[in-house]
């Protein structure tokens, strides 16, 4: 886990790989079709992009991002990606359980994940979830962020907001429930 002490950011990294035995369903199944790479160059299209990506699954926590396997003589399993990330929204919530505010990829099994862990926090409408989306050509500017417009995406219409900083770019929605 990484802390930045200054801003009071955490980085919290999982793995999908347990040593432990694990019921069948929890195993991670590549199906031969792997989700593109979204690297359209408007930011905006790739939000629409991702957004119709999600209601191309079976169910929207059944990503699939590769052929991971273990090796033949392997003990352990490889976990779906939302089981894993069910664990650790949960380890975050023990470690930090009055955390309000999460800044996330934009991935909708994430929210979930994140809701499911904070569910009180949720129900007293006090838990907040940003997705972001980002291009970052110049990591050395310094000037401001400037506001450029809004537009909605995706089944629930969600409203992301669109900013500028030279050639940097960078969408974001937030979700309050």
């Amino acid at each position: 886990m990484l802390f930045a002490v200054r801003t009071l950011n955490i980085l919290h990294l999982s793995t999908n790989y347990t040593q432990h035995q694990a019921g069948e369903s929890l195993h991670y199944r590549y199906r031969g079709n792997a989700e593109p790479e979204l690297h359209d160059n408007n930011i905006v299209q790739r939000v629409d992009m991702r957004e119709a990506q999600f209601l191309r699954r079976s169910q929207f926590d059944e990503i699939q991002y590769g052929s991971a396997a273990l090796k033949r003589n392997a003990k352990g399993a490889i976990l779906r990606p939302v089981i894993t990330a069910h664990g650790h929204f949960r380890v975050l919530n023990i470690l930090f359980p009055t955390v309000k505010t999460h800044v996330i990829s934009h991935e909708c099994f994430l929210r979930g994940a994140i809701i499911t862990a904070w569910a009180d926090l949720f129900r007293q409408q006090q838990g907040e979830i940003w997705f972001i989306e980002e291009e970052i050509a110049d990591d050395t500017d310094n000037m401001p962020w400037r506001f450029q417009g809004k537009t909605y995406h995706g089944w629930w219409k969600n409203q992301w907001q669109l900013w500028v900083q030279g050639k940097n770019r960078k969408m974001s929605a937030w979700y309050v429930h």
